[in-house]
């Protein structure tokens, strides 16, 4: 990757931090830089969404490694559709290639967000939502 890429990250990441130190009610959080095998758009979605991970508690483990995959399969979707953007969908009366592609990185970008996520783990029966309170279990002839 060229040193104009680089710097724009850099700068993000600096403009990131000055925001934590700027506001003494939040504690500072140093956000860890974007791995350097990472293209340029996994980068970008790296730093975007680096906060919520690490203040979720997710950021440790195995995953590090499910959230750069999420940042990796978002810089190839992104590729992908800038690919589709200059080339067009339709490349000699079939999809482009890209198409599919761009697909399968979503989904695949998807799975590991979704991993990420914390579980809500239900301890007792009581915090267990009532039947009042959701219209598909008051109903079981919508279920049918």
């Amino acid at each position: 990757m060229d040193g104009i890429g680089t710097g724009i990250v850099r700068q993000s990441l600096r403009i990131v931090e000055e925001d934590y130190e700027s506001d003494s009610s939040k504690p500072v959080i140093i956000l860890p830089d974007p791995p350097d095998f990472m293209n340029y758009e996994a980068k970008c979605e790296f730093l975007r969404s680096i906060e919520d991970v690490v203040l979720s508690g997710s950021y440790s483990g195995p995953g590090i490694g499910i959230f750069e995959n999420y940042c990796i399969a978002m810089g190839f979707a992104k590729e992908f559709e800038q690919t589709l953007a200059e080339d067009g969908k339709i490349v000699g009366g079939k999809p482009h290639p890209a198409w599919k592609m761009m697909l399968d990185a979503m989904t695949n970008a998807r799975a590991s967000w979704e991993s990420l996520k914390p579980r809500k783990i239900i301890i007792n029966k009581e915090e267990e939502e009532s039947e009042e309170d959701n219209p598909w279990k008051k109903d079981k002839g919508l279920l049918a």
